[in-house]
């Protein structure tokens, strides 16, 4: 399986202890014998500052739409 993840357009927001960041999102999944499967949306991360540094607390995908084959992940799990 391969997947391709394009991120970008950031907006960022902290206090210097936690921080939430949003971007656009395309993804494109591909496997052999398996028709692909591209997303486009938004992605929603929540950080936190700790001692080690900046680690990601949540992360949300709001989907916009798709593009092919909807059942990707359930044929290439069997």
């Amino acid at each position: 399986m391969e997947t391709h993840h394009l991120l970008g357009n950031f907006e960022t927001t902290s206090d210097g202890k936690q921080a939430e960041v949003w971007s656009h999102v395309y993804a494109s999944h591909s496997a052999k014998g398996i028709k692909p499967w591209d997303i486009f949306g938004r992605y929603h991360h929540k950080l936190k500052k700790t001692e080690e540094g900046w680690k990601i607390t949540s992360l949300t995908l709001i989907v916009y739409g798709q593009r092919g084959n909807t059942q990707f992940l359930q044929e290439v799990s069997r």
